[in-house]
C-alpha cells in the first residue's frame, strides 16, 4: 500500500475524530472556562440569582466593585469577558481606552433612596423636611463619587437642591455601593443607597425614594470587553440577563426594567 495512501488515510481518520469531539461536545469541556464578569457591587446579589436559576448555563466567576476601580483595572488588562457598570461614564471610559469588544447594551434600572437602620420613622416628602432631618445628623453615608457611581448620584441630587454646601462636612465617604450600605446597616447612619439594596436588606430601611424629577437615570450597562476570547460565549450571557426569566429576578431585587417609565425616567 502506498505509503502516501497511509498518510492521507491517517489525516482523514484524525479530521473525523476532531469533528466527532466537536460534535459531542467534547471540546467544549475540556477548554471551558467559566465566564469572567466584572460588575458593580450593587449587581452582584442579584447576577448571582439569575444565573443560579439559569438552566444549563455555566456559572460565570463574578468580581465585584465600584464601577470605576472595575473599570481601571480592565483597561489595565484584567483579565474579563463582561463589564456591567452602575454608570455609562465608566463605559464611555473604557471604550476611548478601546477596551470593549462590544457595543454597551443597556440592561436594568435602580433608584436612588434615601435610607436607615431599621426602625427610623419615614419622613414626609419635601425640600425643607428633608434638609431638617439631614441637617440632624453629625454624618451621613454617601459613596465615595470620584470611583462609585452611588455617590455621583447622591452628590449630583444635592446640588440639584441646592444643599450639598450644607451637607458636604457631614459626608462619611466609603469606597463602593456594598460599603455605603455597611455604614448604614452597622454604623447607624442614615444614607444614600440603591432601592435594590434596601428591597434585599431586612436590616435596613427605606427613608425617603428621591423623586424622579430630581435625579439622573441609574442605567446599568453591559459590555463585551476586548480581553474576552468567548465573544459567543459573552453575548450569549447579557442575551440571558435581558430575557424574560431574568426579568422577574430583577424586578424581586428591586430593579427597575427599562421600559418601566415611571421608575427609569428623569429631567436631566
Amino acid at each position: 500500500m502506498p505509503r502516501s495512501f497511509i498518510k492521507s488515510l491517517l489525516s482523514l481518520l484524525a479530521l473525523l475524530a476532531i469533528m466527532s469531539k466537536e460534535v459531542s461536545g467534547e471540546f467544549e469541556e475540556e477548554r471551558s472556562e467559566p465566564l469572567i464578569i466584572f460588575a458593580a457591587s450593587s449587581a452582584a446579589s442579584t447576577l448571582e440569582r439569575i444565573f443560579d436559576a439559569a438552566p444549563n448555563f455555566p456559572e460565570p466567576k463574578i468580581v465585584i466593585g465600584p464601577s470605576g476601580t472595575l473599570a481601571r483595572q480592565i483597561a489595565a488588562g484584567a483579565p474579563a469577558d463582561i463589564y456591567i457598570s452602575a454608570n455609562k461614564d465608566w463605559v464611555d471610559y473604557l471604550e476611548s481606552k478601546e477596551a470593549l469588544k462590544s457595543e454597551p447594551q443597556p440592561l436594568i434600572a435602580n433608584r436612588l433612596v434615601l435610607a436607615v437602620p431599621t426602625g427610623h420613622a419615614r419622613i414626609s416628602d419635601g425640600l425643607h423636611s428633608l434638609t431638617d432631618t439631614l441637617a440632624s445628623f453629625d454624618r451621613i453615608a454617601i459613596a465615595d463619587p470620584k470611583i462609585a457611581p452611588l455617590g455621583r448620584y447622591s452628590i449630583d441630587y444635592l446640588k440639584n437642591l441646592d444643599i450639598w454646601n450644607q451637607l458636604r462636612d457631614k459626608a462619611a465617604y466609603s469606597q463602593s455601593a456594598r460599603q455605603t450600605f455597611r455604614l448604614i446597616e452597622t454604623a447607624g447612619l442614615p444614607g444614600f443607597a440603591y432601592k435594590s439594596d434596601v428591597v434585599q436588606s431586612d436590616t435596613v430601611s427605606l427613608l425617603m425614594e428621591i423623586d424622579n424629577a430630581d435625579r439622573v437615570p441609574i442605567i446599568y450597562q453591559a459590555a463585551i470587553t476586548a480581553q474576552s476570547d468567548n465573544k459567543a460565549a459573552a453575548q450569549a450571557a447579557i442575551d440571558y440577563l435581558l430575557s424574560e426569566e431574568a426579568a422577574k429576578i430583577w424586578q424581586s431585587q428591586g430593579f427597575s426594567l427599562l421600559n418601566d417609565k415611571d421608575s427609569i425616567s428623569g429631567d436631566h
